[in-house]
């Protein structure tokens, strides 16, 4: 498991999110013991990895993953971001992938806000 120091890694919940994550079967979609297949396209793959790395740069923590897997198909590593910046695209993006995003909030509340300050729109509106 990739990681650096920071105080998300104390949190027990996040490492659990990562070792399940880690767990996945990635492989052939038609063998029923794979969990994870390859992503659709090429431009698929490139894209999302774009957004992850820039992710990263704008300063998120890597708890796993977050690369190509070395093999034929347009395969990428479960991956699980944590203190993911408001202006990164693991923020203010869906990224289409095997990519969990992991954020702070103080509360339930606190959490359900989290998607308006991204700019989203509330559905019952």
């Amino acid at each position: 498991m990739e990681a650096t120091n920071g105080d998300c890694f104390d949190k027990p919940s996040h490492w659990t999110v990562a070792q399940n994550l880690e767990a996945l079967k990635v492989g052939d979609p038609f063998d029923e013991t794979t969990d994870l297949g390859p992503l659709a396209t090429a431009d698929g793959l490139s894209s999302l990895d774009l957004d992850v790395q820039k992710t990263i740069r704008a300063g998120a923590r890597l708890l796993t993953g977050g690369r190509r897997l070395e093999r034929p198909g347009n395969f990428y590593a479960p991956t699980v971001l944590a203190d993911i910046s408001t202006e990164s695209p693991g923020y203010r993006e869906e990224m289409f992938g095997p990519v969990a995003c992991l954020f702070r909030a103080e509360d339930v509340d606190d959490g359900k806000r989290q998607p308006l300050r991204a700019g989203c729109k509330r559905l019952d509106q």
